[in-house]
């Protein structure tokens, strides 16, 4: 059976805002606490009413994903491919698509590799060992994987790997998730990019990859259009060269972050955390913040985006 996503998520806004009043009464569980506050920290720009509501489709959208997650068979498939062409364009010649936890993303490898069948070429998931962890959670996704000939790659060191090498060099396509782990622990250094107003560190090995083999790169994004319908865009392929892989690498995350800033709450790495919440932690203050955890031990300021100790005297 597939759902109605849109008649779903009305559904569920009701009963979720109502758990996040009660929440925000009795206090939030610490990984809650610390996934508000990088909404908080990072869309600066909102105000105190508009993070709630964000905060509230979010909680919506991790249920719905969820359900996806444990039974794939209820989503409807994306309703239009933007940009189709420069799918096939990149499949043909066996490249490279990049994309990120946003959207219906777990269901882009299956689109790409429907449109391999009858052919010599596959597809191929390149992954690190906790996306893999975390694929293992939900039990039908390994057999659809398989059941569309899409092979699982899981990777130290992209640059060096020879199961990476092998299947580009067959022309098959390879799919890389751009806000994960993956590509941190090779040797190149990594680059800075402008993200939501702060400066994310980013591997360069992905594309390093494209370089090395002369293979187009292609971005996908997938989102929902306002009738709840879900949409896959993808853009025009870029060549990467060496001299050149910072600029695109800033192309990439700029068309990210405008498709981002229409739905933030479809991003699925809200709840990643950084040395750089840990670090704010440690400052101590006298007054009870905005927002607190459970145990009223840690709580941060809307105004000041801060997250604090609270001291206890």
């Amino acid at each position: 059976m597939v759902i109605n996503e849109k008649m779903l998520h009305d559904d569920l806004y009701e009963i979720m805002l109502k758990q996040v009043k009660e929440d925000l009464q009795e206090g939030l569980f610490d990984d809650h606490l610390l996934t508000l506050w990088n909404m908080s920290s990072k869309l600066r720009h909102l105000n105190e009413e508009q993070l709630m509501d964000l905060w509230v489709k979010y909680r919506v959208n991790y249920e719905i994903q969820k359900l996806y997650s444990n039974q794939p068979e209820m989503f409807g498939g994306f309703k239009k491919i933007n940009g189709e062409e420069n799918v096939d364009k990149v499949l043909s010649m066996g490249g490279l698509f990049l994309t990120f936890h946003y959207g219906h993303d777990r269901f882009i490898p299956i689109t790409l590799a429907d449109k391999l069948n009858g052919t010599d070429k596959y597809l191929h998931r390149i992954l690190d060992e906790d996306e893999l962890s975390n694929d293992k959670k939900y039990s039908k996704w390994k057999g659809i994987y398989h059941q569309h000939n899409i092979e699982d790659i899981v990777v130290d060191d992209i640059s060096t790997d020879s199961k990476v090498n092998n299947r580009i060099s067959k022309k098959d396509s390879l799919i890389f998730y751009l806000d994960g782990k993956l590509g941190f622990d090779d040797p190149y250094k990594s680059i800075d990019v402008k993200f939501l107003s702060t400066s994310v560190s980013i591997p360069t090995s992905i594309f390093r990859v494209a370089v090395k083999f002369h293979k187009p790169v292609c971005l996908l994004i997938s989102e929902t259009d306002a009738n709840g319908d879900a949409i896959l865009t993808a853009y025009e392929p870029l060549w990467i060269h060496d001299d050149n892989i910072e600029e695109n690498a800033k192309i990439i995350y700029q068309l990210f972050e405008n498709k981002f800033l229409q739905r933030p709450e479809s991003w699925r790495k809200w709840d990643q955390l950084t040395s750089e919440i840990k670090c704010q932690q440690l400052k101590k203050i006298d007054r009870k913040p905005d927002v607190v955890n459970r145990w009223g031990t840690r709580g941060f300021n809307f105004r000041s985006g801060k997250i604090y100790e609270i001291a206890h005297s």
